[in-house]
C-alpha cells in the first residue's frame, strides 16, 4: 500500500469510528475526544482490518492518522522509501505553532 492509501485508510477508520464526516489534518485521536478506551478500540480495529501487530503504545506514539500512516508506511515500505519522515507528535506540535504564530504576526 501506498502512504496516500493507508492515510486513507486509516482516515476511513477513525471518522467511521467517531462518527465525523471529516477529520482534521493533524488533529491527535484525544484532540477528537478519544478516551483511553477509544484508543484501545481503535488499536483493535486497525489490527483487524490492516491484519498488522500494532500495540497501544505505538498509537500512543503515533496519534494523528499522519503520523500512524507515515509509521505504518515505514515499517511494510519497499527499499529506496527511506525518504518518508515519521513526524512525532512533538514536531507536529512545533509545527503547528509556528503555523499559529505566523499566521499571528501577519494580523498584528
Amino acid at each position: 500500500m501506498s502512504l496516500r492509501e493507508i492515510e486513507e485508510s486509516l482516515g476511513a477508520i477513525v471518522r467511521d469510528y467517531f462518527g465525523f464526516a471529516e477529520i482534521k489534518e493533524n488533529a491527535t485521536f484525544f484532540d477528537m475526544g478519544a478516551s483511553s478506551l477509544d484508543v484501545i478500540q481503535l488499536c483493535l480495529n486497525i489490527r483487524k482490518i490492516f491484519n498488522i501487530s500494532l500495540t497501544i503504545v505505538e498509537l500512543f506514539r503515533y496519534s494523528s492518522v499522519l503520523a500512524l500512516a507515515e509509521y505504518l508506511y515505514k515499517l511494510n515500505a519497499p527499499k529506496g522509501a527511506d525518504d518518508v519522515k515519521i513526524t512525532s507528535e512533538e514536531e507536529l506540535s512545533k509545527i503547528k505553532d509556528r503555523k499559529q504564530r505566523r499566521l499571528q504576526k501577519r494580523k498584528g
